[in-house]
C-alpha cells in the first residue's frame, strides 16, 4: 500500500509557560515525522515565554500573540480562525509528543481514512517528567456509545492532549465549546461531537506523555467553575440523547454513576470552604444534580445520592458549624491542609 503522507498543525495555547514549554516544544522539534507546523496561541504572556518562543530558529513555529490578557476561552476560541493543515492536534502547554507521535497518527489515518478522530495511548506524567502510570487500555475503534459507556465506566482516560482531527471538522463543529469555564469538560463535548460524526480509532503504540499536577480545586473559584461545567455538561448530553438514540441508551443504562462520582467529588470539596465565602450548600448543590438526573436519565432515573455513605456523610458534615470544624481540623492532621 502506497504510504499517504498528511500535513499537520500542533496548536499550543500558552499563557506564562515558561517552566514547561521548553521540554513541549523540544518534544516537537524531534518530530521522525516532518510534515507539520507548530502554531502557538498565546495569550499575553510576561514570563518570558513569548521571547523563548520568538528566539527559536524554525521555520515550523508561527506564533499569534495578544496585547492583552485573554481569558483562556477567549485564547482557545481563536483556533477556529487560524490557518491550518489537514489535521490538527491540540496539545497542553506542559504535555509532550515523544518522537513518533505523528508518524504513529499518520499511519493510523492511512488505516483508518473514514474515522473522525484519532489518538493514541499515552502516559501520566509528573512535574519533573518521570512517568507515574499509563491510561487504561483502549479498542482499536470506539463508536460513539462505547466512548461514552467507557467514559461514563471510568474505564477510559480522556484528556485534552494527543487527539488529531481533520480541521475541516473541527471548524465545522466551531472549535472547542467556549461556554464551559476555563473550558472545563469542554474537551469531552467536542470529542463526543467528532466521535458521532463516524468512530474514533485508537493506535495501540504509547506516544505521548500528559503531565498531571497537583492542583488546589477546593479554591472557591476552582470548585464553583468545575460544578458549574459539569452541569453545561449534562445540558449538552441532554440535547444529545434526544437526538441520538445510541446515547440515551447508555445514559439510561450507566447515567446514574457519573451523577454518583461527581455528586461525591464536589460536594467533599465544597467542605474544604467556609460556608460564609460559599455560593451553596451542599445539599443545594446535590438538589441541583438530581433536576439535571431527573431531566437527563427520564422515568429510569436510578441516581440516589443519599443511598451513597459518602455522600451522606458530607451532607451530615455541612449541617453543623462544629462538624466542619472538626473536619477542617482532620485535614489538616491528615494532609497537612487547611
Amino acid at each position: 500500500m502506497e504510504t499517504i503522507t498528511n500535513n499537520f498543525s500542533i496548536i499550543i495555547p500558552t499563557y506564562n509557560g515558561i517552566k514547561y514549554i521548553k521540554s513541549c516544544i523540544e518534544s516537537l522539534l524531534n518530530q521522525t515525522y516532518t510534515n507539520y507546523n507548530i502554531l502557538i496561541v498565546d495569550s499575553g504572556s510576561t514570563d518570558g515565554t513569548l521571547e523563548y518562543l520568538q528566539n527559536i530558529k524554525s521555520d515550523k513555529i508561527i506564533i499569534h500573540t495578544t496585547d492583552k490578557r485573554l481569558y483562556i476561552e477567549e485564547n482557545w476560541g481563536r483556533i477556529v480562525s487560524l490557518q491550518k493543515n489537514e489535521y490538527i492536534t491540540l496539545l497542553g502547554q506542559d504535555d509532550v509528543l515523544y518522537p513518533d507521535y505523528l508518524l504513529t497518527m499518520n499511519d493510523l489515518i492511512q488505516k483508518h481514512p473514514f474515522a473522525s478522530l484519532y489518538q493514541t495511548h499515552f502516559n501520566f506524567i509528573d512535574a519533573d517528567g518521570n512517568i507515574t502510570g499509563k491510561c487504561h487500555l483502549m479498542n482499536e475503534t470506539l463508536s460513539v456509545y462505547d466512548f461514552l459507556k467507557c467514559y461514563i465506566n471510568r474505564t477510559l482516560d480522556s484528556t485534552a492532549t494527543g487527539y488529531v482531527m481533520s480541521s475541516v471538522n473541527y471548524n465545522e463543529l466551531g472549535g472547542i465549546p467556549t461556554q464551559y469555564p476555563d473550558i472545563l469538560f469542554a474537551d469531552y463535548e467536542l470529542w463526543i461531537r467528532l466521535i458521532e460524526k463516524s468512530y474514533i480509532a485508537i493506535s495501540d503504540k504509547t506516544t505521548f506523555g500528559y503531565r498531571v499536577h497537583q492542583t488546589n480545586t477546593s479554591k472557591i473559584s476552582d470548585a464553583i467553575k468545575y460544578q458549574n461545567a459539569f452541569l453545561f455538561f449534562c445540558d449538552f448530553l441532554y440535547i444529545l440523547q434526544k437526538k441520538n438514540e445510541d446515547i440515551k441508551i447508555v445514559l439510561t443504562e450507566r447515567g446514574h454513576t457519573i451523577f454518583t462520582f461527581f455528586c461525591k467529588s464536589f460536594s467533599h470539596k465544597m467542605l474544604q470552604i467556609p460556608k460564609t465565602v460559599r455560593n451553596k450548600t451542599v445539599i443545594q448543590y446535590i438538589n441541583e444534580c438530581k433536576q439535571k438526573a431527573a431531566l437527563l436519565l427520564g422515568k429510569r432515573n436510578k441516581f440516589h445520592p443519599y443511598s451513597d455513605i459518602s455522600i451522606l456523610i458530607a451532607v451530615l458534615i455541612d449541617q453543623f458549624s462544629f462538624t466542619l470544624y472538626l473536619f477542617s481540623k482532620y485535614r489538616k492532621l491528615k494532609y497537612g491542609k487547611k
